[in-house]
């Protein structure tokens, strides 16, 4: 006794008591006791060497307690190699080492170890039996759960309620279903818990009828569901197929008058919420006589999910309140509330309460913080955050580089700094870098991450390579979007609707088309926005066929129908000189905006349709549209072409009173050549005259064009030279005179002169 009693004196270290003591197996047992007691690796080590070293190691009592001691000490490698040199054939032991095994997620060593018992002839029992299948069921093996289960058979051996219902387990996890029924069909006695694992199995793979019908036979049989059995099959219903069995059960419930504790009630409000039925979640809160922490976190992240902002932010507010202390799930929940609504001034106030807090040191919540800081709209915040941050991982780096998107050069800086501290970027990286070149002047800073993105490998890569194209088109460089495009592996419709787009905004019609087609060829569906560019490439190429074989194929395919492809129809068919098919098209459009209205009355227009350009005019006052400066152009131009003087003075006259727009240069040239295409042009010379601004070129361009329709060589001259003094690059004004020197008056005009 005071051998033992020495041996486990705390105040003695344990290496004197190898010195100290005895040295019987008796005095290794105990030292190997203390030494799993302390959790002591180094020292059970050193006890065991000194066992090695008197011979000791065939003891079986010694070698039970030192595997016991390294399976303690989480040192599995050392009990299995002490173990197999033991020879040991104590299936207890086996177990510890097969549970340990498989605590510690060495599955298949855990297996293996199963099929080492069988071959050492030994004995396995329940215990045995419940680790194995438990290793399969996490290997997700359904081939080694059945070897294990014909073992059973042929062994002979009957399957006890933990070993059925861990064999059901089994191959439900592994998603043999069909085995997990029989074995459950094969049961002479069902327990709620046999029920449960089938539920379980079967909710998990989301056969949701075959869940009802086990519920019911459940219920039939006499059982009554447990809570574990109400949460599994709530937890399952987090889709609208299967809200009306949610609702069933929670009626079910109601009717019953179930006692049900936090977690079923937890789970009816995460299935509500997830199935977009919020105030039927709210309703549970209300009604709920417990609520815990996760209570609160769901009606958060419900009202989050739902979109109800604020009504996560007053959850929050309640919550502290009733004492209720928020976790990490919490803040990250109305921080993103807070993003949501971009309010910064609530932000700050929920970064307050944790600001002191353990929880400033998860990785999680503070890229939260930061992401809130950057997308509210203070960069300075984040930044001074994100500098005082210990960890930093790639995450975090993204979202301060998508902060910077305002600002490509601080942005880039930020890179350099991420580059310095070892972190690889990714893709995500140079999306957020691109994502501010959005202009010619940021085109330096374009090409320099362009080149770290073929630096790291991620010029090839279908997202990158698509911004990339986007942002020189963006930036007016079509060959340098070319020559990315034309490197690219793949291609997807964002990367070709850029390429589209490109050409189509730098007036390369005929290459839009032949880009369409290469799309067609390919089997991509082109989106809306290549829609619109090819339509305006037709009416830039006045291609009609073209334009009509698409729209055609667009009916042909049952696309619904969108507002920007229409206008952009309408357009095209104007241009073309198609007006029936143009107003058949704005006709059909479930949807008119001011656009649509002015793609169709410029058409008219254009095309010297006065009474009907008119006509449209007071169909847009009829349906409530404001005209715009668009709309009082084509007006304008409309009359100029009908000759209708004393319509055009209404509207031009009226446009700032009633329609609060402001005349521009281009109305008042619009004018001018009213007057001028009606020969009044001393009316025409006498409203420049009048004019509240300076007059432009293009207005003195539209009085030359009708001084020489009119034949005035004089006021011709005096508007030519006017042109040159406001626009000395136009050369049209020249050319314009030039057709007059054959007139008879042009010699006494410059004499005159």
């Amino acid at each position: 006794m005071e051998e033992m009693r020495r041996l486990h004196n705390k105040d003695q270290n344990l290496l004197q008591s190898l010195h100290n003591v005895g040295t019987s197996p008796e005095t290794y047992r105990l030292l190997l006791e203390r030494c799993t007691a302390e959790n002591s690796l180094e020292n059970g080590r050193t006890v065991h060497a000194h066992i090695i070293k008197k011979q000791f190691e065939s003891d079986a009592a010694i070698g039970t307690s030192l595997v016991n001691m390294y399976i303690k000490c989480r040192s599995l490698d050392d009990a299995c190699a002490s173990f197999i040199a033991l020879n040991l054939k104590k299936v207890v032991l086996w177990n510890a080492i097969l549970a340990a095994l498989t605590q510690d997620g060495r599955l298949e060593e855990a297996i293996h170890f199963f099929w080492e018992i069988e071959r050492r002839e030994l004995s396995p029992n329940e215990v045995t039996y419940l680790n194995t299948f438990k290793a399969c069921a996490l290997l997700r093996s359904i081939g080694q759960g059945f070897q294990v289960h014909r073992h059973i058979i042929v062994c002979g051996l009957e399957l006890t309620d933990f070993t059925a219902n861990t064999m059901i387990d089994m191959y439900a996890k592994s998603g043999s279903l069909q085995d997990a029924y029989v074995v459950f069909r094969t049961m002479n006695v069902h327990t709620l818990a046999s029920w449960n694992v089938m539920i379980s199995g079967f909710s998990q793979h989301r056969y949701f009828g075959e869940v009802l019908r086990f519920f019911r036979q459940m219920l039939s049989e006499g059982f009554q569901p447990d809570d574990y059995t109400l949460v599994v099959i709530l937890r399952a219903c987090i889709d609208t197929e299967a809200l009306q069995f949610g609702q069933s059960l929670h009626d079910f419930l109601i009717r019953s008058s179930t006692l049900t504790g936090v977690y079923v009630t937890n789970a009816l409000m995460a299935m509500y919420a997830k199935c977009k039925c919020i105030e039927d979640a709210n309703t549970v809160f209300r009604l709920a006589s417990e609520r815990d922490l996760v209570t609160w976190n769901t009606m958060i992240g419900g009202h989050l999910e739902n979109g109800q902002n604020t009504k996560s932010l007053e959850l929050f507010q309640c919550m502290r309140t009733q004492g209720v202390k928020p976790d990490r799930a919490t803040f990250i929940g109305v921080l993103k509330a807070c993003i949501a609504l971009d309010s910064l001034d609530m932000g700050k106030m929920v970064h307050a309460c944790f600001i002191e807090d353990e929880d400033s040191q998860c990785i999680l919540l503070m890229s939260t913080l930061v992401d809130m800081y950057t997308k509210c709209g203070s960069t300075e915040d984040a930044r001074r955050i994100f500098n005082k941050m210990r960890t930093r991982n790639a995450i975090l780096w993204n979202i301060m580089l998508a902060g910077y998107s305002h600002s490509v050069e601080e942005a880039v800086k930020l890179f350099e700094q991420m580059e310095g501290d070892s972190l690889k970027p990714d893709e995500v990286t140079f999306l957020n870098l691109l994502k501010g070149c959005q202009t010619e002047e940021h085109l330096e800073f374009c090409q320099l991450i362009h080149n770290c993105c073929i630096e790291y490998g991620h010029e090839t890569d279908l997202y990158i390579g698509s911004c990339l194209v986007d942002v020189y088109c963006t930036c007016g460089r079509l060959i340098e979007a070319w020559r990315v495009f034309e490197v690219m592996p793949e291609r997807n419709v964002v990367s070709w609707n850029a390429i589209v787009t490109g050409c189509a905004e730098r007036g390369d019609g005929e290459d839009v088309l032949e880009l369409y087609e290469q799309m067609q060829v390919e089997g991509l569906h082109a989106e809306d926005i290549t829609y619109v560019s090819v339509f305006n490439a037709c009416a830039e190429t006045t291609n009609f066929k073209q334009g009509r074989i698409i729209h055609s194929l667009i009916l042909f395919s049952g696309r619904e129908q969108n507002l920007f492809v229409d206008n952009a129809l309408v357009d095209m068919y104007g241009k073309c000189g198609v007006l029936c098919e143009a107003f058949k098209v704005f006709r059909n459009m479930p949807v008119k905006d001011i656009v649509s209205w002015n793609a169709l009355i410029s058409c008219y227009a254009q095309h010297g349709y006065g009474t009907q350009t008119l006509g449209l005019a007071q169909d847009m006052i009829r349906e409530g549209i404001s005209f715009n400066e668009v709309t009082l152009l084509g007006i304008l131009t409309a009359c100029s072409y009908a000759g209708f003087i004393e319509e055009a003075q209404t509207y031009f006259n009226t446009m700032y009173r009633s329609h609060g727009v402001i005349p521009t240069s281009e109305h008042y040239a619009c004018m001018v050549d009213v007057y001028g295409r009606a020969g009044l042009l001393d009316e025409a010379a006498q409203f420049i005259k009048q004019l509240p601004i300076e007059p432009t070129s293009v207005i003195w361009m539209a009085l030359l064009a009708a001084s020489r329709t009119c034949g005035s060589t004089i006021l011709a001259l005096h508007a030519a030279a006017q042109v040159s003094l406001t626009d000395p690059q136009n050369s049209a004004a020249f050319l314009m005179l030039s057709s007059l020197r054959r007139c008879k008056q042009w010699d006494a005009a410059i004499t005159c002169e």
